[in-house]
């Protein structure tokens, strides 16, 4: 049993009941489409997750939206679920890429052209700062290569080549935000020069990044040990039953989980607990569960 602090309670009472977070549900169904109505809360948590700062972007996959679309819904959602004014005008979209003509449909699997997010801009730009300028780059970035036996950290060459793109990618929020635009194509550069898999991992907030040559669609991580850690939000109305679900999640390879990897995700959890302590739409307190996998297949 969660113990709600008197001054969440307090939140909800002012500022949400059970009818707002029914009509919220009720619009998030009619964007997305046809999906279940566990996965419409899982996105209204990751929105608010978004909104209060706690991640610093949401992907949308459940259905294919334009950019349009996908601001009049965050607009919307963003006034009936109460999220701060501060907070609302920095959600911006991001596209990846140009859709291309066939391109249907996107899925978990598949970070393809046009791929979306939903993006808290100041929190985007401090994570990809912290990257950036990190000074032990090796323990950031992960080597997953299909041609590769085993998962290795970056080095040399290709960490110099991830650092560009990162790079890259914060000027070009950088100036879109300085001219408040709220969509931004093209974040990944094009497909000549980020690797998609890079750009989603820097997007979410991830404490590591996996990286993926271009030229690859196969990964080393089928059947290798590792550490899955999620992080769960709990969001509480009135007069209904409190809802949560992951609110984003990552895993390392167990076999390159040294101290300085460690040090890292213990850093990042440090970080998410001072923000859901900042914010008061979620439980602020903050839930880590960590479990080992071994998959047949690992999907980036």
């Amino acid at each position: 049993t969660t113990v709600v602090p008197s001054n969440y309670q307090t939140y909800f009472n002012k500022m949400m009941d059970a009818a707002q977070f029914l009509e919220a549900k009720k619009l998030a169904r009619r964007a997305l489409g046809k999906c279940t109505q566990q996965k419409v809360e899982e996105f209204l948590l990751a929105f608010c997750a978004v909104g209060t700062n706690v991640k610093p972007a949401l992907l949308f996959e459940a259905a294919v939206l334009t950019p349009d679309v996908l601001l009049k819904l965050s607009d919307t959602l963003s006034e009936i679920l109460k999220v701060p004014k501060e907070q609302e005008t920095h959600l911006t979209c991001l596209v990846l890429e140009e859709p291309e003509k066939d391109d249907t449909m996107l899925s978990s699997d598949f970070w393809g052209p046009g791929t979306l997010f939903l993006a808290n801009v100041p929190a985007v730009l401090q994570n990809l700062d912290a990257f950036i300028n990190a000074t032990d780059q090796g323990a950031l970035f992960i080597n997953v290569s299909g041609s590769l036996n085993e998962p290795t950290v970056l080095q040399h060459g290709l960490l110099d080549n991830t650092r560009k793109q990162l790079k890259a990618m914060h000027s070009t929020l950088l100036r879109a935000s300085k001219s408040n635009e709220r969509i931004v194509q093209g974040m990944a550069g094009g497909t000549q020069c980020t690797s998609l898999t890079l750009a989603v991992g820097a997007l979410l907030g991830y404490p590591l990044i996996y990286s993926l040559p271009l030229d690859e669609q196969e990964n080393c991580l089928a059947e290798k040990d590792l550490q899955l850690i999620e992080v769960i939000g709990q969001l509480g109305v009135i007069d209904a039953v409190s809802t949560k679900s992951p609110i984003t999640s990552f895993s390392v390879p167990l076999s390159l989980l040294d101290d300085r990897i460690r040090e890292r995700i213990h850093a990042w959890e440090r970080d998410m607990e001072a923000k859901f302590q900042s914010q008061a739409v979620f439980n602020p307190e903050a839930q880590f569960l960590k479990a080992s996998v071994n998959l047949a297949a690992v999907a980036l």
